[in-house]
């Protein structure tokens, strides 16, 4: 897995963009626009690859609790994936909210208190199944994709790493040319945004399975 490093600003992508389409003054293609188009590019790869921006947050595991609202604890700020969850160091396996209601019901999944096998999300509240029957501090480990955080002005860095560049290059083209109504070159940049990524995602590892917990719609942030 490459290393993470994190050196680009929004003005190269500004600098960039503007230079191919002759417009170094900003006149048809201003800094907000291709600002906001910057923040919908970077939630765009980070949900096509979740093996990046990658964080961990611990919280304590409450006797009798199967429920974690993960999403409004200020610890999984800006969590956009989950990718694993360790149960005291052990992983847990990952299930749909069906298939955990399914289990339960069947009673496939054995007792339903004691140490948790598996997890699952519904409405942003993280639940374990069997219940936990006692408390461990920090016994809940998340391992997630943090989303980048909104960037406001041409000084800030980019919050995807420098690998992606590229590809945040060629999402934001493809929006300048949509916007120029040429459809054929708009085409062919989500051609090459969608084989790059695809490409550099495969080249990493991920251990378990992942499960999408937040998808936000690019178009918010536009």
């Amino acid at each position: 897995m490459p290393i993470e490093t994190y050196t680009r600003i929004v003005q190269d992508v500004i600098t960039y963009v503007t230079g191919q389409f002759g417009d170094d003054a900003g006149i048809q293609i201003d800094a907000a626009r291709i600002i906001q188009w910057i923040n919908a590019g970077q939630r765009q790869i980070v949900q096509d690859n979740t093996t990046i921006n990658e964080a961990l947050a611990k919280t304590n595991i409450v006797a009798g609790q199967a429920e974690y609202p993960v999403v409004s604890d200020s610890a999984f700020e800006r969590m956009q994936n989950i990718h694993t969850v360790l149960y005291k160091g052990a992983p847990l396996k990952a299930v749909s909210f069906q298939e955990a209601i399914d289990s339960i019901i069947n009673g496939s999944e054995g007792s339903q208190s004691g140490d948790p096998s598996v997890w699952y999300m519904k409405v942003g509240v993280l639940h374990l199944y069997p219940v936990p029957t006692a408390n461990v501090t920090q016994g809940l480990s998340i391992y997630f994709t943090k989303a980048p955080a909104q960037i406001t002005s041409t000084g800030d860095t980019l919050g995807i790493p420098d690998n992606y560049y590229n590809d945040l290059i060629r999402f934001v083209m493809q929006q300048a040319y949509e916007m120029d109504e040429n459809f054929q070159a708009a085409g062919i940049k989500a051609q090459e945004y969608a084989a790059s990524v695809n490409k550099q995602a495969n080249q990493t590892v991920v251990q378990h399975a992942e499960f999408f917990t937040i998808q936000a719609d690019p178009e918010d942030y536009c």
